[in-house]
């Protein structure tokens, strides 16, 4: 124990010496990292001769002064603060993948806030989190990573966002690593360096993986435990790698021919993880700040006088004040790598200026993938100052078939932004704007955030179409909203509650489709009928509210919904489609309060209205119906059918009642069919009329007070 009082000592000691240079030579850059091994903590250098147990070693965040001589100083220690598993520097934390378990069995996740030293709870992830390194990316909000794959000694380049707020942290991969990588970081304008257990320099493409070799360092690393990062300041690359002697240096590395040179030994063979420079985090803050202003120009005109013309595409955060039309929509998009019209692909007889071409079911073109991942990374766009304008008629975007000008200043245009790869936040205009056109932001694998208003008269088809990572955690829409478009919102992943109101007088299929989250979905009485295929193969699926008035529901419109249990038909309903419910394996209640049975649609059997159901599932059908819906196509699907049997009396009763004939655990549905949960446990602010169906079956008619 005596030494762990030497170690506690010498630690206040090196804070103190620590604090002085940095007063005394305030511009030396300082380099920060994770220390997790020195040769001292095995008796074999300055520290003491005793093998420290792995309870005493001071694990933590060390910081040096990239000159010769120097010293790492502990300025945070602690036991947890061990990034065997990868790490990294963000916004002020501190975050890593660690290993616990004596043979590596259980990595956590834990992010440490340098400022108030304090941790999150540690997060248990998978196994294939976990890397030899992670890169944050501060143009695009990634953090790169070489991650594991599962099999020995393979590795694959990917990306994850390391996002506490989510359920799960998840990775996405992009290609197998073509080698062994010790090493990750980002340069100022993005581009995205790995140094190999070769020691050879790459650059990887942050859209496909693909591993470019730029030249050999000339040095031999030894072990795992290396990091590299850059001085955004200058864009010099620091590498800290331990050797096959068994010293541990510093080296710059060229960036253009790979070669590395010596800066400092360190002098007790430390072996650094997860480097990183604080002095970073102003410029990137600058980089968050890049406005450009439109009155006096178009915004191409602006960004070239303000940055070059060989440097304006390499910008990543913009703001932009003032209008913008087609000519600037097209600047838009090219700098968020979206495809833009050369020329070529225009049919112009297909357009005849007037009007807008039909819609159609295409896709956007694929945008070009440049070799240089420096130019065209706008990733944060930020147009909430910004207005449409229609004074210009430049082609912002064409297809195979028709090209696309700005014609309305009131809609978000067609194909705005779709299919824009390195665009990640967006925040549109706020002025003016009442709806928007098809495809306007659909097909963009990297946008998260978007700040899209929930009041807009109508969102065209295909709107935010296969957008997986939008943030967006219920959908309300307001009430001057008439309009939503077929696969308007397809495939966003994160969307749990959709609440669509009377107002809501047109729907198109598959609106809300493959939504992996989607638990609950209300309709509006507005619509009438439910479009087709509109929750298809929604697998989360538990709550559907289908209103008094809506009379059809059509083919497809819940099929896939592996997790729909029960669900309640209105009296009005007159027709179910084809595969409405079909393969919802759980679906073992369905309520019908039509007393005369729906036509069901049975065009294809392996896709007839309830196929492939719970097979045991239960019908329920208002008193004095059971017979007609044994004579119908119903009784194909359900063996047991059963009258609810409602009294024609209202009953009074109140949240506290114990009478003996009410059941605390039965359920509570509002007249429409809403499902409100248990007697026991249904909302505390509901009050009005009810159907109770108890346990044994039975059912009648209360009044909640």
């Amino acid at each position: 124990m005596k030494k762990i009082t030497i170690l506690s000592l010498t630690f206040f000691a090196f804070v103190a010496d620590a604090s002085a240079q940095v007063l005394k030579a305030s511009s030396t850059p300082q380099i920060w990292g994770n220390v997790i091994y020195c040769e001292s903590w095995d008796g074999l250098g300055e520290w003491g001769d005793d093998y420290l147990e792995e309870s005493e070693r001071p694990y933590g965040l060390y910081r040096f002064a990239p000159v010769a001589p120097s010293y790492t100083y502990p300025i945070y220690t602690d036991l947890r603060l061990k990034a065997n598993g990868g790490g990294f520097y963000r916004d002020g934390k501190f975050c890593f993948m660690k290993f616990s378990g004596v043979v590596f069995t259980t990595p956590i996740y834990y992010e440490f806030d340098t400022k108030s030293r304090t941790f999150t709870d540690g997060k248990t992830v998978d196994g294939r989190l976990t890397a030899t390194d992670l890169a944050y990316d501060h143009t695009t909000g990634h953090v790169y990573g070489i991650f594991r794959t599962g099999e020995t000694g393979k590795y694959a380049i990917g990306w994850s966002d390391f996002d506490l707020s989510k359920d799960s942290i998840t990775r996405v991969e992009l290609a197998p690593a073509d080698t062994n990588y010790l090493a990750l970081s980002v340069n100022r304008s993005g581009k995205l360096y790995a140094i190999s257990a070769e020691a050879s320099l790459y650059t990887i493409d942050k859209v496909t993986g693909k591993q470019s070799l730029v030249g050999p360092t000339g040095i031999k690393p030894d072990t795992y435990n290396t990091s590299m990062c850059f001085d955004l300041s200058n864009d010099t690359l620091y590498f800290a790698c331990t050797l096959s002697n068994g010293n541990s240096a510093l080296y710059t590395v060229n960036t253009t021919t790979g070669h590395a040179t010596k800066v400092m030994d360190f002098r007790d063979g430390e072996q650094i993880v997860g480097m990183y420079m604080e002095s970073n985090q102003p410029i990137i803050n600058s980089l968050r700040e890049t406005t450009v202003n439109t009155t006096a120009g178009h915004l191409l005109e602006n960004l070239q006088a303000k940055y070059g013309t060989n440097d304006y595409d390499t910008i990543h955060t913009l703001k932009v004040v003032g209008s913008i039309d087609g000519k600037d929509l097209k600047t838009l998009r090219q700098l968020t790598g979206g495809a833009v019209p050369d020329g070529t692909d225009v049919l112009e007889e297909m357009y005849d200026g007037n009007t807008y071409p039909y819609d159609i079911m295409m896709l956007p073109q694929q945008a070009s993938t440049a070799e240089d991942n420096t130019h065209n990374v706008l990733s944060d766009l930020d147009l909430s100052d910004a207005t449409l304008s229609t004074n210009s008629d430049t082609i912002y975007y064409s297809d195979a078939l028709y090209y696309y000008q700005l014609k309305d200043s009131t809609m978000l245009p067609n194909y705005m932004f779709a299919n824009c790869p390195r665009l990640r936040n967006l925040q549109l205009p706020k002025q003016n704007i009442t709806s928007a056109g098809f495809f306007a932001l659909a097909s963009n694998d990297s946008l998260q955030t978007v700040d899209l208003p929930m009041d807009y008269k109508s969102y065209g088809n295909y709107l935010l179409f296969n957008d997986k990572s939008v943030a967006v955690n219920s959908v309300k829409f307001g009430p001057n909203t008439r309009n939503i478009g077929r696969l308007a919102f397809q495939g966003v992943n994160n969307i749990e509650s959709v609440v669509i109101p009377d107002n809501v007088t047109s729907m198109g299929i598959y609106a809300f489709s493959e939504c992996d989250s989607l638990k609950s979905i209300t309709f509006g009485t507005g619509l009438g009928c439910i479009p087709g295929d509109v929750c298809w193969k929604d697998e989360k699926l538990t709550d559907i509210t289908i209103p008094e008035g809506v009379d059809s529901i059509w083919g497809g419109a819940f099929e896939f919904c592996y997790a729909l249990k029960d669900v309640t038909l209105p009296s009005t309903m007159i027709y179910v489609g084809s595969g409405a419910f079909a393969h919802d394996k759980e679906l073992d209640s369905v309520i019908c309060l039509a007393t005369t049975p729906p036509k069901l649609d049975l065009i294809l059997w392996d896709d007839s209205t309830f196929a492939d159901i719970n097979p045991n599932a239960t019908l329920y059908v208002p008193a004095g119906t059971k017979a007609a819906y044994e004579a119908s196509d119903w009784h194909n699907f359900f063996k047991t059918i059963k009258e609810i049997g409602v009294t024609d009396g209202i009953n009074a009763i109140t949240r506290d009642d114990t009478e003996a004939n009410i059941d605390r655990n039965a359920s509570v549905f509002t007249v429409d069919g809403r499902c409100l949960g248990t007697v026991g446990n249904m909302p505390a602010d509901y009050r009005g009329l009810a159907i109770i169906r108890s346990t044994n079956e039975t059912a009648r008619k209360v009044l909640i007070k």
